[in-house]
């Protein structure tokens, strides 16, 4: 098994674990979601909003010796306004959880079985917590208007024919987008479709091989930006419509 793979499995177990230990407390979010969506990405990290917690210092105490009874190390934690980041050591494979608990999710969280990926490793599936497929997708519209980042473009081509975008979550951050990390400021539906479409066309066969080789199937590569540009201008057809 490669390192990407064993990364994984890692991550898996840690979504298992703390599944079981805070259950609709820990909702999954970010690049583990798309891959229980059958997203072919591979990601390098786990990402979760965490709800109705007294202490983050605490948490990180709990989760920490939930980690040591599975032989998993915790090399480095850092508490922060937001929340919680944390090195994960299994072996010589490392892998980076971070928690926020100010985020709130703005739409019902689901249940989700981790069979696809679980059945790869040949672990038993577990139900989980996770973010509204909805809401997600409204978040990464979110990323890729205020970040250049090809990988949030790949993202958006998996949403796109998996659910419609949720509005409430995606008007919430229009009113507030840091831009390339600028003053937030507020646009409209229609004035996202713009930059997005805007941001679309300048998308590339060079920037998506760099940023994505090894994360994704080599054989996407072939005819690959086409298939995102395609379904990123979908999107911003509906935003226009919206």
């Amino acid at each position: 098994m490669d390192n990407i793979n064993r990364k994984e499995k890692l991550l898996l177990k840690i979504i298992h674990l703390l599944s079981q230990k805070y259950k609709n407390k820990a909702i999954l979010k970010g690049g583990m979601l798309l891959r229980l969506l059958n997203s072919p990405r591979h990601t390098q990290d786990v990402d979760y909003i965490f709800v109705d917690i007294d202490s983050r210092k605490i948490v990180a105490q709990e989760i920490n010796k939930l980690l040591l009874k599975e032989k998993i190390q915790v090399k480095n934690t850092q508490l922060n306004s937001r929340g919680i980041i944390m090195e994960a050591c299994e072996e010589d494979i490392t892998a980076l959880i971070e928690i926020s608990v100010k985020d709130k999710p703005y739409a019902t969280p689901e249940q989700k079985s981790t069979f696809v990926l679980a059945n790869s490793f040949q672990l038993p599936a577990h139900v989980i917590t996770v973010m509204s497929p909805a809401e997600a997708f409204a978040h990464k519209i979110s990323a890729c208007l205020e970040r250049d980042s090809l990988r949030d473009f790949y993202d958006l081509s998996l949403f796109e024919p998996l659910t419609s975008f949720d509005k409430k979550t995606l008007k919430a951050r229009l009113t507030c987008l840091a831009i390339n990390r600028r003053k937030p400021i507020s646009i409209t539906f229609k004035a996202a479709a713009k930059l997005l479409s805007e941001k679309t066309h300048k998308l590339t066969q060079d920037k998506l091989e760099r940023e994505l080789f090894g994360l994704i199937p080599e054989a996407f590569f072939q005819g690959g930006i086409d298939i995102i540009k395609s379904s990123v201008f979908r999107i911003c057809q509906n935003l226009e419509n919206t």
